[in-house]
C-alpha cells in the first residue's frame, strides 16, 4: 500500500466538514520562535545554576510553562530569588550558544533564503539573547524579551514591569502591536515548548510544539503539530508551500540537504485534529521528489515541477 492510498483510508473516517477546517500547505512569510526550552535551554534555571537555586527555580519554571502555577507569579518570584548580576546574562547567552539545537543555524539560512521574516519572541531577558540572535542573523529589532535592570555595580534593581512579556498572555500582546505597526505579516507560524505559545492563539495561525529540551503534556496535545525530536529541519517543509519548496530545489541547493533532513522527520511528527490535511499533503510531496534533486551538487532545475 503506498502512502497516499494509506492516508485516503484515514481521511474516509474523517467528516467532511472537520476536514475541510483543517489547516492547508500554505507559505508562512512569519516565524516567530520561543528561545528557552526551544532553541537553547531555560536561561532561568541557568541564573538558579549559578546562583545555588538550581532546584527551586526548575520547580517554578516547570509549574509555571506547563500551566499549574500562574507566570505572574512566578516571574518576579524567580529573579527575586537568584538576585542575578549583569554579569551573568553573558553566562547564559554562552549556554545558549553552548546547548543550542544543532540544526537551528541551517534551519534559519533556508527559511531566510526563501524570504521568511524569523523573530525570537522569549519571556527570557534581551541582554541575554542578542548574542544568540547575532548569530543566528536574527535581527536585534526581531528580538522580543524582557529587560532586566542593574545598578552602575551589576546588582539586581528589577525589571521592565511596562513589558508585556513579563505578564501571562504577553506573547499574543507584543503579536498583536507588531502587526498593527505591520513588522510582521500574516499567516503567521509559531514555535515554541510551553503554553505560552498556545495562549497566542488565534493571532498565529498554525502553533508548532517544540519538544526538543522537554515535553509537556498540554501542549503535546494541544498545539497543532508537536515535533518530537530535538531538531527544527521538520520547520522547513511544514511553513512552506510546494512552490517554496521548489524555490529551494531550484535555486538554493546548498539548502536541500536541510529539506531532504526536515521531509525524512515527518514520521516524528505529531499531528493533532487540524494539521491531518497537513500531514497527508507533506507525506504526499516527500514521495513525489526524487532522491536525486536533493544533491546539493546536482544542477538547478531537478526534475520535480512541484505539484
Amino acid at each position: 500500500m503506498t502512502n497516499l492510498e494509506r492516508w485516503q483510508m484515514i481521511l474516509e473516517d474523517v467528516p467532511d466538514e472537520e476536514y475541510q477546517s483543517c489547516l492547508s500547505r500554505i507559505f508562512y512569510p512569519t516565524i516567530v520562535f520561543d528561545v528557552d526550552s526551544c532553541i537553547g535551554p531555560e536561561g532561568i534555571d541557568e541564573l538558579g545554576r549559578i546562583h545555588h537555586k538550581t532546584e527551586e527555580i526548575a520547580g517554578m519554571t516547570r509549574s509555571a510553562m506547563g500551566g499549574d502555577l500562574s507566570y505572574d507569579d512566578v516571574f518576579a518570584k524567580r529573579l527575586d530569588l537568584t538576585q542575578p548580576r549583569e554579569s551573568d546574562l553573558q553566562t547564559v547567552a554562552d549556554n545558549y550558544l553552548r546547548h543550542m539545537i544543532k540544526d537551528t543555524l541551517e534551519v534559519f539560512q533556508a527559511l531566510r533564503a526563501i524570504g521568511m521574516d524569523i523573530h525570537l519572541l522569549s519571556g527570557g531577558f534581551d541582554a541575554a539573547i542578542y548574542p544568540l540572535a547575532q548569530y543566528l542573523g536574527v535581527p536585534k529589532n526581531n528580538v522580543h524579551a524582557n529587560t532586566l535592570i542593574f545598578d552602575a555595580n551589576g546588582n539586581y534593581q528589577g525589571f521592565d514591569r511596562q513589558n508585556p512579556l513579563s505578564r501571562q498572555g504577553g506573547k499574543k500582546t507584543v503579536l498583536e502591536a507588531l502587526l498593527a505597526e505591520k513588522r510582521i505579516y500574516k499567516p503567521l507560524a509559531i514555535v515554541g515548548d510551553s503554553i505560552t505559545e498556545l495562549e497566542t492563539a488565534p493571532v498565529t495561525d498554525i502553533r508548532i510544539g517544540f519538544g526538543g529540551f522537554v515535553q509537556r503534556q498540554r501542549v503535546i496535545e494541544e498545539t497543532d503539530v508537536f515535533l518530537t525530536q530535538p531538531a527544527f529541519a521538520p520547520l522547513v517543509p511544514l511553513v512552506l508551500d510546494n512552490l517554496h519548496i521548489k524555490e529551494i530545489l531550484d535555486y538554493h541547493p546548498k539548502h536541500r540537504p536541510i529539506l531532504q533532513k526536515g521531509l525524512a522527520l515527518i514520521p516524528s511528527i505529531r499531528f493533532n485534529n487540524r494539521a491531518l490535511k497537513l500531514q497527508e499533503s507533506l507525506q504526499i510531496t516527500s514521495d513525489q521528489i526524487p532522491v536525486s534533486a536533493f544533491d546539493p551538487k546536482a544542477p538547478i532545475f531537478p526534475i520535480w515541477n512541484g505539484y
